[in-house]
């Protein structure tokens, strides 16, 4: 029986999670935090309140791993923003970012899409939440122990 460990149960820590779901008989996430049956700001996500987008690649990926994902963000309150429409400019540090043609994005709070990652992964078979901390791991060639 293959077993694979994840640390954390961020946005990272899940879609990891569900990527090693197809190769691992089962998935282990390890999280200090409460992850919750609705959206909510976890303690170990600091930018947790911020605005998120999910732009172009990130969400055509996260919709490939997840599908039907982003249909229901947007049903539930996400905003999909149209990028080849005008009227709106993506700023990283102060910058304007170029346009991208034809792109969609979805905006939406962190812990909404957390949220919505998390609980679809973790209906996986073979995917298990193990709320705590992980200490004193080594490593045994390919083998964490």
């Amino acid at each position: 029986m293959k077993t694979a460990l994840v640390l954390g149960g961020s946005i990272a820590g899940l879609v990891a999670a569900r990527v090693l779901a197809d190769h691992a008989d089962e998935v282990w996430i390890v999280e200090p935090d409460v992850l919750g049956d609705a959206p909510a700001v976890r303690r170990g996500a600091p930018h947790g309140s911020q605005a998120h987008n999910l732009p172009g690649l990130g969400r055509r990926t996260i919709e490939q791993l997840l599908p039907g994902i982003v249909r229901d963000m947007v049903r539930e309150g996400g905003q999909l923003l149209n990028s080849s429409a005008g009227g709106a400019q993506w700023l990283l540090d102060g910058r304007p970012k170029t346009p991208v043609r034809g792109g969609s994005a979805v905006s939406v709070s962190r812990p909404f899409l957390e949220w919505h990652i998390q609980r679809r992964v973790l209906a996986l078979p073979g995917v298990a939440l193990v709320r705590g901390t992980a200490t004193g791991l080594t490593m045994t060639g390919d083998r964490v122990d």
